[in-house]
């Protein structure tokens, strides 16, 4: 869907409620009263500073506040905005970030008034700041300057490929809109459903409330889009999975099986490199899911082409051996004879946080202590805590 349409489709919901209320973490609306005061604002140079480190959005430019409306007239938000080149406009932002940033700019007629909308991908390769060096993240509705620890973390995760990292089911910057007509028709079918928009398909099947935001926002989609429900607090999707290059696992509505969050996750995650780390994985997962490790083991079960496997760096999710001709692996992932010890010994310490050599050795099926020992020295994800008798081994996080 071409920019102009995604911000029509935001502003013919203006006058239906609060300006507020249809701001989301990808949609942020601006009132300048002219190009020279949106110039000087340096809160725009923030906003796309924010939405560049998150999933990237859009700013419209000429929607008043709804908290300055009186009496409901929610119309009057539409304000619209001076015409003006958009090649200069689009310069001079670029100028104001650091690194700089493609943004789109394109006016937007709508209801005989002009608006500005402005473009801001997701960067994925850096951090994006200010001029000034501020580094901002969208949080919610608002922006806010990163933290020196937040800004720390994403410059460590952006040192793996995670195609998880963006995934998003966002109704107006992510979804491939083709697909999403092909899904809202097929629901209007089976639902014998009136004619409806794309936002409120998305609000009548659960994915959106109120047009604020995902219940989840960690998926996104193939072309072939497909039916999916809500369960509780995830969305899960009902589909076969066909694999294809690059990227994200292509999906059809055929029934076959239902893939959860984690499954999605861990799929996308090992297909580019054939493998992904476990704490890496527990670190994604986290963000979606209060009990990470146990939702790795269930989906790796659950799932034909991965299996979890060990080294002395660690626990890997790889791609199972005969699966990668058809995911195009290019590079397969080696393990030794002793990987189901690595990985029975990361649960045991995982499960009970700490244990002694002798709990270890028993656990393991090791026939002498010694042999215990120097497998664990060799381990590089485990710690000795204490000496002699008393000395305990625990994960190293």
């Amino acid at each position: 869907m071409r920019l102009e349409e995604v911000v029509i489709e935001v502003l013919n919901r203006v006058p239906l409620r609060p300006s507020d209320d249809l701001e989301s973490d990808t949609i942020e609306f601006k009132e300048y009263g002219s190009e020279a005061a949106l110039h000087n604002a340096k809160d725009l140079a923030e906003e796309l500073s924010a939405l560049s480190n998150w999933r990237g959005g859009i700013v419209i430019v000429g929607v008043r506040d709804g908290s300055n409306v009186r009496n409901a007239d929610w119309g009057s938000q539409l304000l619209g905005f001076d015409h003006v080149d958009v090649h200069t406009i689009r310069e001079r932002l670029k100028g104001k970030l650091k690194p700089s940033v493609d943004l789109v700019v394109e006016e937007v007629a709508y209801q005989s008034r002009n608006f500005l909308a402005i473009q801001a991908p997701h960067s994925r390769s850096s951090l994006v700041a200010t001029a000034s060096g501020k580094v901002c993240i969208r949080d919610g509705k608002s922006s806010r300057p990163m933290s020196p620890e937040e800004i720390e973390q994403a410059k460590n995760l952006q040192d793996y490929d995670w195609s998880a990292e963006t995934l998003a089911l966002n109704p107006l910057a992510s979804l491939d809109w083709e697909a999403l007509t092909e899904a809202q028709e097929d629901f209007a079918i089976r639902r014998k459903s009136a004619e409806m928009s794309p936002m409120d398909f998305l609000e009548a099947i659960g994915a959106t409330h109120n047009g604020e935001r995902m219940s989840v926002n960690s998926l996104r989609y193939g072309r072939d889009f497909p039916t999916f429900a809500q369960r509780g607090d995830s969305i899960e999707v009902t589909m076969e999975a066909r694999y294809t290059r690059p990227g994200v696992f292509v999906i059809a509505n055929d029934g076959k099986k239902t893939y959860g969050i984690t499954d999605l996750l861990i799929l996308n995650s090992v297909f580019e490199k054939g493998y992904v780390g476990v704490p890496a994985l527990r670190k994604l997962l986290s963000k979606v899911n209060d009990n990470p490790w146990d939702s790795i083991i269930t989906s790796v079960e659950s799932l034909d082409c991965v299996e979890l496997c060990g080294t002395k760096d660690g626990l890997y999710v790889r791609v199972v051996p005969a699966w990668n001709t058809v995911l195009d692996v290019q590079k397969s992932f080696r393990i030794t004879a002793v990987s189901k010890k690595h990985v029975e010994l990361y649960q045991f310490l995982f499960r009970h946080g700490k244990a002694s050599n002798a709990d270890i050795k028993s656990h393991l099926g090791h026939k002498h202590t010694s042999q215990t020992s120097v497998f664990l020295r060799t381990a590089a994800y485990t710690k000795r805590s204490g000496r002699g008798p008393s000395a305990v081994w625990s994960l190293v996080e």
